[in-house]
């Protein structure tokens, strides 16, 4: 990933990563349901922009964004167990 690459080409010794975690509450003002997830998930393999599209297309989303601690990432981690944290 950028982390790996930064780390490689010698821009930096240790880089942080900043873990962001996005979660839509309400649709038009009311409690977002289970049967809404399909609507705000973009799940494995979909593309983006028909995604983003749909999204959009929908109107007033309501979304908290939270940010975690930074972690340390450096030529000796391992990128798997990184992200596991």
């Amino acid at each position: 990933g950028a982390a790996s690459m930064a780390i490689s080409e010698g821009a930096a010794e240790q880089v942080f990563i900043q873990p962001v975690a996005i979660a839509y509450t309400r649709l038009h003002g009311m409690p977002m349901g289970r049967r809404h997830r399909p609507m705000t998930a973009w799940i494995g393999d979909q593309d983006l922009m028909p995604h983003l599209k749909t999204l959009l297309a929908e109107g007033a989303i309501d979304a908290e964004v939270h940010f975690g601690q930074p972690v340390p990432f450096s030529k000796g981690s391992n990128r798997k167990e990184t992200a596991r944290l």
